[in-house]
């Protein structure tokens, strides 16, 4: 596979996780509590920076 094409699936995987980790910032209690996560969790994880490996 081409470097272009790996950096490119990167950068995607790494948006895809940023865009997964500020939806956490929307979720109710409720939901949160339903994926087995608590608030505290839910904010820690979804201010983490894009560049957090």
């Amino acid at each position: 596979m081409p470097l272009w094409h790996q950096f490119r699936d990167w950068m995607h995987h790494r948006w895809e996780l940023r865009r997964t980790r500020r939806t956490l910032l929307g979720l109710t209690d409720e939901q949160l509590r339903d994926v087995g996560l608590t608030r505290q969790q839910a904010e820690t994880e979804g201010e983490r920076s894009l560049h957090v490996f």
